[in-house]
């Protein structure tokens, strides 16, 4: 460690401009990286924020107007497939009672299912969230191939249907549909593949649910689809929404903020790499006098730890001081996204970048330096 340091005090009397750059290139990257880490997690925050809510939309039928399940299967069936994928939960109520049932049980039918790459499948939200609560008591859940084909199977009510067992048939609908699961709360219809729906069952409500927030240009596929098959009988509210190109850029930010960090990196290797070839002699007499590759790498390696450590410190140190006195100011989220393990998790990415680097290119000359150094006679 001793002859570490007296190489850094040689360098610094030596080479005082590059030595300055050295240090100014660690301090600007340090600075860089904690700024873009922030500004990542600052958009991300509010760009959440304001769009929380935005994952189910709602849609109701236009006064004075009727839409029937044919009509709706025709508008989810124009909607584009990109936004198709976008979607987890395609859901559509019925009142039951306008069509002949009595019991007020039937007011409330609801069908719940999802569109993959054009084929009706069952929504894996749905069957989730009811696997998590518990709902299905015996039994399976309608599967993909049900939706897919329209097969007459289905799922009843505990509570309606307590004498039914699996495997049983029940009426519904005008069709005969074997039970394959058994459910408790929730509706007291039986749950059905939505294409065994007849196409005269009136919709009195429908809801699109997405994973992740809808976005302006899936918003106005719905819309597009709406006014192609069905104009004017849904209402679309209006809604403040992100551009699919907004969600790509602050997904991008973090990534940027990696090349940034691999650009210094890399700033900071060729600056090294000339002060290694300023060494030749004397890295060509260490090898010579015995030292392995491994040691001389180990060596220069030091020294460049022995530089970064306090001056990323430093740097970080700039920054936090500027994050309380302007940043915080002008990015709102920005300060609460950081702890002093945050910082020490961007000085590790940076210093192992730096060291695979470094170690690669300060090997390359070790080896290479002495082989030039025997055939020109210099040592």
């Amino acid at each position: 460690m001793k002859y570490v340091f007296k190489n850094l005090k040689n360098f610094a009397k030596q080479e005082k401009v590059i030595f300055i750059v050295l240090i100014v290139c660690i301090i600007t990257s340090s600075f860089v990286m904690n700024f873009s880490y922030g500004l990542y997690i600052n958009y991300k925050t509010s760009l959440y924020e304001s769009i929380e809510e935005l994952k189910d939309i709602y849609l109701d039928i236009t006064e004075n107007e009727t839409l029937t399940k044919g009509e709706f299967r025709q508008f989810i069936e124009a909607i584009d497939e990109e936004t198709h994928d976008k979607i987890n939960l395609i859901y559509a109520e019925s009142d039951l009672t306008k069509h002949g049932y009595n019991d007020e049980s039937y007011a409330f039918f609801p069908m719940r299912f999802d569109i993959n790459k054009g084929k009706y499948c069952t929504s894996d939200y749905i069957k989730d969230l009811w696997e998590s609560k518990k709902l299905l008591k015996r039994g399976e859940f309608l599967s993909n191939v049900d939706e897919e084909t329209g097969a007459y199977s289905a799922m009843v009510s505990e509570d309606e249907h307590g004498d039914k067992s699996i495997g049983d048939t029940v009426d519904f609908l005008g069709h005969t549909y074997k039970i394959v699961g058994i459910y408790r709360a929730g509706s007291f219809t039986p749950l059905v593949p939505f294409l065994t729906v007849p196409d005269e069952i009136e919709i009195v409500r429908c809801c699109f649910t997405f994973p992740e927030f809808i976005t302006r240009q899936s918003y106005e596929d719905l819309i597009r689809a709406a006014n192609e098959t069905i104009p004017n009988k849904l209402i679309f509210p209006e809604l403040q929404l992100p551009d699919d190109d907004v969600f790509s850029l602050y997904r991008n930010i973090i990534l940027i903020s990696v090349m940034v960090a691999l650009v210094s990196v890399m700033n900071f290797a060729m600056l090294y790499l000339f002060v290694i070839r300023k060494r030749r002699n004397a890295l060509a007499v260490m090898r010579l006098c015995g030292a392995r590759k491994l040691q001389v790498v180990k060596l220069y390696l030091s020294e460049c730890i022995v530089i970064t450590i306090p001056m990323f410190f430093l740097g970080t140190l700039t920054f936090h001081i500027l994050l309380n006195m302007v940043f915080a100011k002008i990015f709102p989220y920005m300060k609460e996204s950081y702890s002093l393990t945050v910082y020490v998790l961007i000085f590790i990415i940076y210093l192992l970048a730096m060291m695979l680097v470094l170690g690669i290119i300060i090997r390359k000359n070790t080896c290479a330096n002495v082989k030039e150094y025997l055939l020109e006679g210099n040592i």
